[in-house]
């Protein structure tokens, strides 16, 4: 059928080679909202959540594009799957 698309160089789905950060997802959804909705920098909207640019532009990328973010990446993720 159709060719996978692998989006990023970690390949494709939401599994990443080593560590993952752990962040606060509200944090991350409101440094999202101030990037897309206040229209803030990168650089800005990432200090909310505590993440280097590069790292932020990842994750954000991910969900402009509809896929899955890392698995454990939010504190919370642990307490879900308990």
């Amino acid at each position: 059928m159709g060719k996978k698309h692998v989006l990023s160089k970690h390949g494709y789905g939401g599994e990443l080679k080593g560590a993952v950060k752990k962040i606060d997802k509200d944090k991350f959804i409101e440094a999202c909202n101030a990037w897309m909705v206040d229209k803030q920098s990168i650089n800005k909207a990432r200090k909310i959540v505590g993440l280097s640019a590069p790292t932020f532009t990842k994750y954000l990328r991910m969900v402009l594009m509809h896929e899955p973010l890392p698995e454990g990446l939010f504190f919370d993720d642990d307490e879900e799957s308990e």
